[in-house]
């Protein structure tokens, strides 16, 4: 899976996390850039019904219309707990409906005769797993950063960070080991 890719598909998260964390723009403002980035760079995912894409989109729909039209200002800094339980839901629901969301992405990468293939279907179910763990790292950061505001600057952006980079390099890197570790000849 192409690191690239990922990231690109989780942008909106990005730009949130980078203009809510570390400028004094409006949130205004960067709900309606992360909505519309959720449209624009997941137009392709949102119509080929990508889970992460709609969760996303979905996300930063909801959150603007409590933000923005009904004035629900209270939320905002519950926002980043919101997004992270918003990520995990998608990502475990993807999984319980046996479409990992990282299967979605893989597929567009390899032959339609290995969409079948067992190898490739464990492998995505642990890459979609494993992106959960960071959801889950992300999440229970979030909570401590409520419940503690003081905390180390270091430790709340590794905390912020680490699920999407975590997870775009873990999903690069992994499947490459995992074919070594079961036999397969890939490419060096």
């Amino acid at each position: 899976m192409k690191t690239l890719d990922l990231l690109v598909s989780f942008s909106p998260w990005l730009i949130f996390a980078a203009l809510a964390v570390y400028t004094p723009v409006p949130i205004e403002f960067i709900l309606l850039l992360s909505l519309a980035a959720s449209i624009v760079v997941g137009y392709r995912d949102l119509k080929d019904r990508f889970i992460i894409a709609g969760v996303t989109t979905l996300f930063f729909a909801v959150v603007s219309v409590l933000v923005l039209a009904l004035c629900w200002f209270d939320i905002v800094p519950l926002l980043g707990i919101a997004s992270n339980g918003f990520l995990l839901l998608g990502t475990l629901g993807s999984l319980l409906l046996g479409v990992p969301f990282t299967e979605q992405y893989a597929r567009r990468e390899v032959s339609e005769e290995e969409w079948t293939d067992p190898f490739f279907i464990r492998l995505n179910r642990q890459l979609t797993a494993f992106w959960g763990l960071m959801f889950v790292i992300g999440l229970a950061s979030e909570v401590l950063y409520v419940l503690y505001p003081g905390a180390p600057g270091i430790v709340t952006d590794i905390c912020i960070w680490l699920p999407i980079f975590g997870g775009a390099v873990f999903s690069a890197r992994y499947p490459v080991y995992a074919e070594r570790a079961a036999g397969f000849a890939g490419p060096a």
